[in-house]
């Protein structure tokens, strides 16, 4: 983190030294590894990854499981009824 004040020709200089209280700067410039990740730029491993990719993938196919089961049982009444 960098501590910054304006200067009076409008541009942007880092304060030197830095404060040890960031509150008195006019602004404060993050590198990309201190600022926050958005809430999509989970940082995930590979392992991770898979696990939640496997996740989905059964959740999904059971789905498709019980519609072709529902699929089944609701053909089958309807053959029972005529």
């Amino acid at each position: 983190m960098q501590c910054v004040q304006v200067n009076t020709s409008g541009g942007v200089e880092v304060v030197d030294p830095q404060p040890s209280d960031l509150t008195t700067c006019t602004a404060v410039l993050l590198s990309p590894s201190e600022a926050s990740p958005a809430w999509y730029a989970v940082p995930l491993s590979a392992d991770e990854g898979a696990v939640i990719g496997v996740a989905i993938a059964t959740v999904w196919a059971l789905a498709w499981g019980l519609r072709l089961l529902a699929e089944f049982v609701n053909s089958r009444s309807l053959e029972d009824e005529t």
